[in-house]
């Protein structure tokens, strides 16, 4: 019956960009640019809530608590048309966002590639070819407006221009290397070897934009123009889902700079998106040692101690993350959990009503804290914060579930 946020790592936005990033080029070689670029391949966290419900679930089963399954699409073998007829309708989707937004390129690879899952390569190839188009334009209109910047003095400015620029640069990467794929397809051994080269080529429009050197000052510290240029690069991997490179980039940002925890911070994300819980549990704690007034990270490192089984650790840590930041949720959430799990529904409560002085505007928060009420016993209270969450959300099962057990607890049948 409780809402836990427990499966899902909150990934933060980066800080507004304070360094002078810069870029020398996105040199990246066909290896590291998979033709899945554009969403076939999805990487998902680790389930860090499994041993939560199941600690909890089997606990309030009998009491209060219905258990969530969760559905399962299967294919039955031979609906070859129906998944035609679906990649037909997702084209049609995207069409119509190609209308509404005719300059992003994302769009027209995400388009190419499911032509090209079609088989209608003639398709495949002039949305690929539109995509190279448009990305080549938006790069040197990007071009054009970082050195205004600088001229200008604008260096913060022109540090989010590039950034952006470096997202066209991956994309722009894409579509070659998903035009090498058309014409591997077609046996034109020459064209795939000319589009992969092409990915080198292209990804030097930037060059003789980088810094004149020096050291640039950052939230956390002091980088070098390569180093800005790392962290570049290895946003716009890690944004485009291509995390085994971006792990390389962050990594090799963090050997030099070690004192910068947003790498930090990034390397134990993606290690755990990856399955390495204990590389991300240590990278995570370097965070946390270098950027301490971050909940965030705090809270991370709670939700990778739990799975590691380290529970003493993992309270700890949503207690700090509390500390540091009262208002947040998830912390919260996952701290109620771990407490009711334990059977300290006293302590769970708190926290719950603490959390909801701050988001009283959270479904989850007043469910979640009717749930420990009503396994305490109190079901009055607990009717009142189920009502709340229904209110503020009409259509969360589990707090209607839990306002009828209560109701029933009661005797109020009716």
């Amino acid at each position: 019956m409780t809402n836990s946020t427990a499966t899902v790592i909150r990934q933060r936005r980066p800080q507004p960009a304070k360094a002078w990033f810069v870029i020398g080029g996105l040199l990246l070689v066909a290896a590291t640019i998979p033709l899945s670029i554009m969403n076939q391949d999805k990487f998902s966290l680790p389930d860090f809530g499994a041993m939560f419900q199941s600690n909890t679930a089997e606990k309030k089963v009998t009491a209060e608590a219905p258990i969530a399954g969760k559905a399962v699409f299967r294919s039955s073998g031979n609906d070859s048309a129906a998944y035609v007829q679906v990649l037909d309708g997702a084209a049609r989707s995207l069409s119509a966002e190609i209308n509404k937004s005719p300059s992003d390129p994302s769009l027209q690879n995400r388009l190419g590639l499911i032509y090209l899952t079609l088989g209608d390569l003639k398709s495949a190839e002039q949305c690929f070819m539109n995509a190279v188009s448009l990305s080549r334009g938006s790069i040197s209109g990007y071009a054009n407006q970082v050195e205004r910047l600088r001229k200008e003095g604008n260096m913060a400015g022109a540090s989010k221009i590039v950034l952006e620029a470096s997202k066209v640069s991956v994309e722009l990467s894409a579509a070659h290397s998903n035009l090498a794929r058309v014409y591997e397809q077609r046996g034109d051994r020459q064209a795939v070897i000319a589009e992969l080269d092409q990915i080198n080529k292209d990804g030097l429009i930037f060059n003789g934009f980088a810094g004149q050197g020096g050291k640039l000052k950052s939230k956390d510290g002091m980088l070098s123009t390569q180093e800005a240029q790392q962290l570049a690069q290895a946003e716009a991997l890690f944004k485009s889902s291509q995390l085994p490179a971006a792990l390389v980039e962050y990594n090799k940002l963090a050997q030099a700079n070690p004192k910068l925890a947003f790498a930090f911070d990034r390397i134990g994300l993606i290690s755990v998106m990856t399955g390495d819980l204990s590389g991300g549990v240590s990278a995570w704690e370097k965070a946390a040692k270098l950027n301490p007034g971050s909940a965030t990270i705090r809270s991370n490192l709670g939700l990778a101690y739990h799975q590691m089984g380290m529970e003493k650790e993992s309270e700890d840590a949503f207690r700090k993350a509390l500390v540091i930041d009262p208002s947040m949720e998830e912390a919260a959430l996952n701290l109620g959990e771990l407490l009711s799990a334990r059977g300290d529904l006293a302590s769970a409560i708190s926290v719950l009503k603490n959390s909801v002085k701050h988001n009283p505007g959270s479904a989850r928060a007043q469910n979640n804290l009717g749930t420990y009420l009503s396994l305490s016993g109190n079901y009055p209270d607990a009717i009142s914060a189920f009502h709340q969450a229904i209110k503020i959300d009409a259509a969360m099962a589990s707090a209607h579930y839990g306002m009828g057990v209560a109701l029933m607890k009661t005797h109020k049948y009716m």
